[in-house]
């Protein structure tokens, strides 16, 4: 019995997740969410840093993963939602994990107040909540250059609007990618669901797959009106990273839906 047949309630929680069971419902089981994590967990791998930061950490789950892959890593987390913090020590707890800490904290105010940054920072499907004006993710990106070590790296997975020409291309192509993405919520978590090939089975994998969909639908209205979702173009990351004086090690795409990682490094 997998974490979607626990409840037949598709109906009353909230459109982005705020616990571990809307956060299982809506995003754990889509295939890009998990991409995005993998390719932050090959990063962790690869670069091998003594010390982590995660900013916005959600329900903690990415935080433990690397901590459980990395039990030498020390992984300090925060989220500006105070009612996370037991979810994510919870998520710890059952796993073992004494490695990681869960803090409230806003991540402008954190990144402004602390004097020294870790080897890595990392924020996933975070960096675009940073609100209009665009000033204030440029003010982030300086004060992160300021504050990581020389080598430290700063990575930044997220999704991405594409780059285009005008206003009226833009908002084609955004509709045209989150439809894509809406029925690529649907089609992964209604596999990720499955758990047995029986009518009620099947009927209940559906129901998940549509509830994604549902969220993800949502989710686009709101990139559109630019509420709350605040996104940029990669090629508009990876400009101002470089006025800055960051070094783009990778900026690639990790799906189809417009999800990609830019890992930045402080080399001066």
């Amino acid at each position: 019995m997998n974490q979607f047949s626990t409840t037949n309630d598709y109906q009353g929680t909230p459109s982005f997740y705020n616990s571990q069971e809307v956060f299982e419902r809506f995003l754990a089981g889509t295939s890009y969410y998990l991409g995005l994590q993998n390719a932050v967990s090959r990063l962790v791998s690869l670069i091998k840093p003594k010390n982590m930061l995660e900013l916005g950490f959600g329900t903690g789950a990415t935080a433990c993963r690397l901590a459980s892959e990395h039990p030498d890593i020390g992984i300090d987390a925060i989220d500006a939602r105070a009612n996370m913090i037991p979810t994510g020590e919870e998520q710890a707890r059952l796993r073992q994990l004494d490695n990681v800490r869960f803090t409230q904290g806003d991540l402008l105010d954190y990144v402004d107040e602390n004097k020294h940054l870790p080897d890595l920072v990392y924020m996933l499907y975070v960096f675009h909540h940073i609100p209009d004006p665009s000033e204030k993710k440029i003010e982030f990106l300086k004060t992160c250059k300021d504050k990581l070590p020389e080598g430290g790296y700063l990575c930044i997975a997220d999704v991405f609007i594409p780059e285009t020409p005008n206003k009226t291309e833009l908002e084609a192509r955004l509709l045209q990618n989150w439809s894509m993405r809406i029925m690529e919520a649907y089609s992964s978590v209604f596999w990720t669901a499955l758990d047995d090939v029986n009518p009620e089975s099947v009927a209940r994998a559906q129901q998940a797959g549509r509830y994604s969909m549902k969220q993800e639908q949502e989710a686009g209205d709101l990139v559109i009106r630019r509420d709350k979702e605040y996104m940029v173009s990669t090629a508009w990351l990876v400009e101002e990273a470089g006025k800055i004086g960051f070094s783009v090690i990778v900026n690639e795409p990790v799906n189809t839906v417009g999800d990609s990682v830019v890992l930045l490094r402080n080399d001066t």
